[in-house]
């Protein structure tokens, strides 16, 4: 059902598709044990989706608008550096910090894994994976 709805059964336009695509990258970075599921379904999807023409008669696939939202959720990694901002921790209790800290934690291993998952089926290149990985160390 998922698959035949990105054929194009149900998806009508470039705005159904990128809340298709926001869908996808939310349950494989909330779900990390099934991120390679959802890289398969990623995989699939690339070479199955519609095409939308977008602003500036651009191009707009699944597989666009994924790597945009992989990319654009790793950039804001460095925003976060696992800490909490000054309104939350005046406002939450430390267990509630505590609840928060970690939901940040599942967050960005959850996007780390799933950039691996898309990685190992060649979905990124290794030179998208070499920045990752020097953005962590460095």
């Amino acid at each position: 059902a998922v698959i035949s709805a990105v054929l194009g059964e149900q998806l009508q336009n470039e705005k159904e598709l990128e809340v298709f695509v926001g869908i996808v990258f939310e349950k494989a970075v909330s779900e990390r044990n099934f991120s390679g599921i959802y890289a398969d379904l990623c995989q699939i999807l690339r070479w199955r989706s519609l095409e939308f023409t977008g602003e500036k008669e651009r191009r707009r696939t699944f597989y666009n608008m994924l790597l945009n939202k992989v990319q654009s959720e790793f950039e804001k990694l460095p925003e976060t550096k696992m800490t909490l901002s000054d309104e939350d921790k005046t406002k939450l209790s430390p267990a509630d910090q505590e609840i928060k800290l970690k939901q940040l934690k599942d967050r960005t291993l959850g996007n780390i894994k799933f950039i691996g998952e898309l990685f190992l089926r060649r979905l990124l290149s290794a030179k998208a994976v070499k920045e990752v990985v020097t953005s962590l160390i460095g």
